[in-house]
């Protein structure tokens, strides 16, 4: 009798916590001082992308989510009322209400480029579509900061994910990766 009401109790303990580290999230906490992940190698787009990550924040403070160099990549930046895309030089703003993504929930981003259109969705919603010149070469990126630009994340970066959608090649970053590295001021 007791083992079957242990069983009826553990089961479902078992099945939640099986089901959730099915679903492995990697957290990178970043302290919005002076801490980012640089990835092992660049990425290079052959054409048609997708970057994706899900992030936490309550800073309003404009921040990287990812970046390589503003003036010469890609470099991706959350502020309190849009995200703010650069493009080898060229910025470009996709706006949302003030402080909408700011207030510690997890939020899922999807940047995506199809041909030369450039679509930025936040929870599954569009926040615009804008016409770019695509940048073909390699991306240094780091996540939570950037190379050209002193703008450090404070909250939490999840799922990183860069897919050549031209390739179908994909790389997931996780804190784990072989040659990334992880920076503070210590």
């Amino acid at each position: 009798m007791i083992r079957t009401i242990t069983r009826a109790i553990t089961r479902p303990i078992t099945r939640a916590i099986t089901r959730a580290f099915e679903k492995t999230r990697y957290l990178i906490d970043l302290n919005g001082t002076d801490a980012y992940y640089e990835l092992a190698q660049p990425i290079t787009f052959t054409g048609d992308f997708e970057v994706e990550l899900d992030f936490l924040t309550v800073d309003v403070v404009g921040a990287v989510l990812v970046g390589d160099s503003h003036s010469t990549s890609y470099f991706v930046k959350l502020n309190e009322t849009n995200i703010n895309v650069w493009v080898a030089g060229v910025q470009f703003n996709f706006v949302f209400a003030a402080g909408a993504y700011h207030e510690g929930s997890l939020h899922h981003l999807l940047l995506r480029l199809t041909g030369a259109d450039l679509e930025v969705t936040i929870d599954g919603v569009s926040l615009g579509v804008q016409v770019i010149t695509p940048y073909t070469g390699a991306n240094n990126f780091l996540i939570g900061n950037s190379n050209s630009v002193a703008n450090y994340f404070n909250g939490i970066i999840a799922n990183v994910k860069f897919t050549d959608l031209g390739s179908q090649l994909f790389s997931t970053f996780t804190s784990l990766d072989a040659g990334s590295s992880y920076s503070s001021g210590v």
